[in-house]
Order: C-alpha cells, then sequence, then structure tokens
C-alpha cells in the first residue's frame, strides 16, 4: 500500500515540476496523500484503497492533459535529419516540458534533448529535434516528454525514423559494379 501512495507522491511531484503555477492543484493532492498515509486505513484497508485510487485517477487525467501528439513514420534524405513533434496541453495553465527521442534500440539514434518548451492552456506547440539514425532498418522511437528536470513524463508517443542513406550508398556500389563489368 505504502509503494503505491510513493508512486502517488512521484506522479505529483512530476505534475507540478511542469505547472506555471503548481499552487493550483498540488496542496490539495498532496493533502489526500497525506491523509491516505494515515494509519486509520489500518482498521478500514478497503476505504484507505478506495481513497488512493481516486487520487491516483485524478493524478493520471491531468498527467493526459499535456502529451505528444506526433505519430507516423519520418524519412530522412540522408542519415539525419529534423523529426517534427507536437505537443498539446489541454489543461487549465500554461506547462513548461522538455522533449526527447529514445530511440529502441537507443544505440542506433543520436539526438539531444529539447528543454524549456513553454505550452500555453488549450494550445498546440511544434517543434522540431535533430536526429542521426544509424543503419538501414527503421527505426521504432519513443517521443517522451520530460519535466524541466530531466525526469519522464505521461506515457510516449511512438513514431518510425526511416533513414535512406544506405540505401544510396547501395545503389553507388551497384553503379559502380555495374561500370566495372
Amino acid at each position: 500500500y505504502m509503494s503505491r501512495v510513493k508512486a502517488a507522491e512521484g506522479r505529483l511531484d512530476r505534475l507540478v515540476a511542469i505547472l506555471d503555477d503548481p499552487s493550483t492543484i498540488g496542496p490539495s493532492y498532496a493533502a489526500a496523500l497525506l491523509r491516505a498515509q494515515s494509519s486509520a486505513w489500518r482498521s478500514e484497508p478497503s476505504l484507505g484503497a478506495e481513497l488512493l485510487g481516486m487520487v491516483n485517477a485524478g493524478l493520471l487525467e491531468r498527467t493526459s492533459f499535456v502529451r505528444v501528439l506526433s505519430t507516423g513514420t519520418v524519412i530522412f534524405s540522408g542519415d539525419a535529419g529534423r523529426v517534427p513533434v507536437t505537443i498539446a496541453n489541454d489543461g487549465e495553465q500554461a506547462v513548461t516540458v522538455g522533449v526527447a527521442l529514445i530511440g529502441q534500440p537507443s544505440a542506433r539514434l543520436q539526438s539531444t534533448p529539447l528543454s524549456g518548451i513553454r505550452v500555453d492552456p488549450g494550445k498546440k506547440v511544434s517543434v522540431d529535434l535533430e536526429a542521426r539514425v544509424i543503419g538501414g532498418e527503421p527505426l521504432g522511437v519513443a517521443v517522451q516528454l520530460l519535466t524541466p528536470a530531466g525526469a519522464r513524463y505521461g506515457a510516449p508517443a511512438t513514431i518510425s525514423l526511416v533513414s535512406t542513406a544506405y540505401s544510396r550508398a547501395a545503389s553507388w556500389v551497384v553503379a559502380v559494379a555495374f561500370i566495372a563489368l
């Protein structure tokens, strides 16, 4: 039970970290989490679990207000290019987030995260991240929002990156072989 309370505290910490004015929701959720830690729930564990469930549901709903909208495939004309990312804020106040690309496997992607992206309430912001793909196969990439401190925020979106650099190199090899014959 207490590990679930600790996980909810972590969600709250990440949520208030991105808000421009955390005092609007932080204290009420912190008080609810403090109540959830009460020893009174030892005699009524189902009520304690219900309270914690409601707090978690509220935190997950508020966390989902800020998310990445980008999906699909991005094709680079070489081994590097720009990845367009759109961030939406359906919440009631402005947020400041970062965004990072996480390759799967990570050894095939080189990219520097962006930070300090401000998104006003009810708005969307588009940014471009520079990336370099190693290898010719399509690469699955998680587009992850970050708090200003660099912690992962919310669920990542998934895109695919494709590099044409190796296919061009292969066509040059074929052309040279053809000329040699």
